[in-house]
């Protein structure tokens, strides 16, 4: 881990409540997912959701708008259909 002070004025947008996407292990010896999209809500509520829905593990991301798709930036775990990286 790194840590360095930064200005943080060289933000230029904020997103108050940003796409989530939840991943939800349904089946970990056959890397079976379930993904869901969560919307108007704070990172500390899609966590609780994914606690009480997801027994078996979860992964958390933001996703965000670029020009060919979307763009994934994890918050909680990785990508469990990753079978090179543990969920």
């Amino acid at each position: 881990m790194r840590i360095e002070l930064v200005d943080e004025r060289d933000i230029v947008q904020e997103v108050e409540l940003p796409r989530f996407r939840v991943w939800v292990v349904e089946d970990r010896a056959n890397l079976a997912v379930s993904v869901h999209e969560i919307v108007e809500a704070t990172l500390d509520e899609v966590e609780a959701w994914a606690q009480k829905n997801a027994p078996k593990g979860y992964s958390i991301a933001v996703v965000r708008p670029v020009s060919d798709g979307l763009e994934c930036i994890w918050l909680r775990g990785t990508d469990p259909n990753a079978a090179s990286r543990p969920a």
